[in-house]
């Protein structure tokens, strides 16, 4: 999901197309042409945006080709740009610009109208098409679309454990949302990530599917920085950076956030964070956004297991309503987990499980709100409090690596 008032968005870019650039016997710049071993640094963009948010996507572009942080034509560093749009035809190109500080789009690939960015074969065409093109010794990856977290293909819009009369109810809260989010429109509302018509990817799916490793995974869309998500990513990337709560249509400030992307390591990735805070609050809107470090996560894992083991008793007692919440409407799979545990937790416990979690979450900020949900705890981490109405649903998350690893509703 992404709000903005709207949830993730997307503005038309005009910019001329230049032709590829002949590259000589001995040249060392990184053309299509020839290559020259590995780029030091290769940042993939994939903008699943053919969708509501289109529009906002666009903006966003427009926003990234505006800075001063877009590689030169001879930089060891690499800009990919996936891009899919409404009523355009899905293209791969590399950006950069020339000594004069002109911004060239080299087309890579074009694709057939038919290919779907809200398919996991379809990202992993792109991956494998870009970085063979295009080695790097390291690799940045930022994915761009509507979002709902851990949950099933398709259960977002249509939580099949819902009684009649509250599936009502759920859609009339979607009809009447406040604000435009990254899935707030309820006859495009998606699951897990990158939704392009009735397709959207399984993020366990798409985990196991990755065919590269990279220093950041930054998600921009609703909900992602859930436990489940970035444990089923632990093995993808060092660090993921997500939002716990939706995202407003607008997406991220890349004018002010996309240099940090551009240069990597784990101090510009805190600054991110910082940086994300400082414009939300400026422009008086909404956001919330975490650093996970995924070295820490089994760790984590381990003693969560530990904990949901021996206070099985405390844990079926506490009130999910006491925990802080998430999400605004109906849609109660998001709480914090931090506060979750320390309601069932002893204090001892608890500041132990804090001291792991401060090493995973490395940095994370919120404003007050997000929208009407008042942000009153953030570990910067969701998770899912287990209901015995969600029959399917639990059944799903089962077959979670966060659920195998801590016994979180057993197998």
């Amino acid at each position: 999901m992404k709000h903005g008032t709207l949830c993730k968005r997307f503005t038309v870019i005009a910019f001329a197309l230049i032709s590829v650039l002949a590259a000589t016997s001995c040249t060392e710049y990184w053309g299509l042409e020839k290559k020259h071993g590995e780029a030091s640094r290769a940042i993939l963009i994939y903008f699943a945006g053919n969708n509501n948010l289109s529009y906002y996507m666009k903006q966003n572009l427009n926003d990234i080709y505006g800075t001063n942080f877009v590689p030169r034509y001879t930089s060891d560093t690499v800009l990919l740009v996936f891009e899919h749009m409404i009523d355009r035809t899905p293209l791969l190109r590399r950006y950069y610009r020339t000594d004069q500080g002109d911004l060239i789009g080299e087309v890579i690939t074009v694709y057939d109208k038919s290919f779907s960015s809200g398919k996991v074969e379809s990202f992993t065409q792109v991956e494998k098409e870009a970085f063979s093109k295009f080695p790097a010794k390291s690799k940045g990856l930022m994915v761009s679309s509507h979002g709902s977290g851990w949950l099933p293909e398709g259960y977002y819009s249509d939580p099949q454990d819902f009684s009649e009369d509250r599936l009502i109810q759920f859609q009339m809260e979607r009809t009447l949302d406040e604000g435009i989010v990254k899935s707030s429109d309820p006859e495009t509302d998606n699951k897990s990530i990158c939704y392009d018509g009735y397709l959207e990817f399984d993020v366990a799916k798409w985990a196991k599917a990755m065919n590269e490793h990279y220093e950041f995974i930054c998600l921009d869309a609703c909900f992602m920085s859930s436990i489940e998500v970035v444990y089923e990513l632990r093995h993808n990337a060092d660090y993921i950076l997500a939002s716990p709560t939706e995202i407003l249509a607008y997406g991220y400030p890349y004018k002010e956030v996309f240099d940090n992307l551009i240069l990597g390591g784990e101090s510009n990735l805190k600054n991110f964070c910082n940086e994300m805070l400082a414009y939300h609050l400026q422009q008086e809107r909404s956001c919330t956004i975490t650093l996970t470090k995924c070295s820490g996560l089994e760790m984590l894992a381990s003693f969560t297991r530990q904990l949901y083991a021996q206070r099985k008793t405390e844990r079926a007692a506490v009130n999910p309503n006491a925990v802080q919440p998430f999400f605004r409407s109906s849609d109660d799979w998001f709480y914090d987990l931090g506060d979750y545990i320390e309601h069932f937790a002893t204090p001892e416990e608890y500041q132990a499980y804090d001291l792991l979690l401060r090493k995973v979450v490395i940095n994370k900020a919120n404003t007050s709100k997000f929208l009407s949900l008042p942000i009153i705890k953030n570990s910067g981490l969701s998770t899912y409090i287990p209901k015995a109405r969600y029959p399917k649903l639990n059944a799903y998350y089962k077959t979670l690596e966060w659920n195998k690893d801590t016994n979180s509703i057993g197998e």
